[in-house]
């Protein structure tokens, strides 16, 4: 009699390496995204797990730092504690010195900064309509 199993030799080697946790555990990794728009740049983090006091924004150079940090704490499954450090080169073009955060109600950091307006290299001068004819004007200063 011939059998056939349900799940292949090949399957069968692919599942030894199969971890389901591996994915609940990089699911409690510090979230990011990073955002280049016309008028700004926004990086955003999912702090969720962190209270305001317990996280820092720093700027040096180029380089913004993001750190939180909590002492151990309990929770449904025991005692946790956290830290992380996430570190980003703000990109060229954009104002450091208004750079800004916000953390929203739950837990989501934004940073931002506004483009730097360039001015163009020359200028428009408006055309002003006067009322008197130059020949009068020049005229007048004889």
């Amino acid at each position: 009699m011939f059998y056939h199993p349900i799940i292949s030799q090949e399957m069968r080697s692919l599942m030894r390496y199969w971890r389901p946790w591996r994915q609940l555990i990089a699911n409690h990794d510090v979230e990011s995204s990073m955002r280049f728009g016309k008028e700004k740049f926004q990086a955003s983090m999912d702090l969720q797990h962190f209270k305001p006091e317990d996280i820092t924004v720093q700027v040096s150079d180029n380089v913004v730092t993001v750190e939180g940090k909590h002492e151990e704490q309990q929770d449904k499954y025991g005692c946790v504690s956290r830290h992380f450090v996430r570190k980003f080169v703000l990109p060229e073009g954009h104002d450091l010195n208004k750079l800004e955060s916000t953390l929203s109600p739950d837990g989501i950091l934004s940073i931002t900064a506004p483009r730097i307006v360039q001015e163009e290299q020359g200028r428009t001068i408006p055309i002003t309509r006067i009322e008197k004819p130059h020949a009068e004007d020049e005229a007048g200063k004889k």
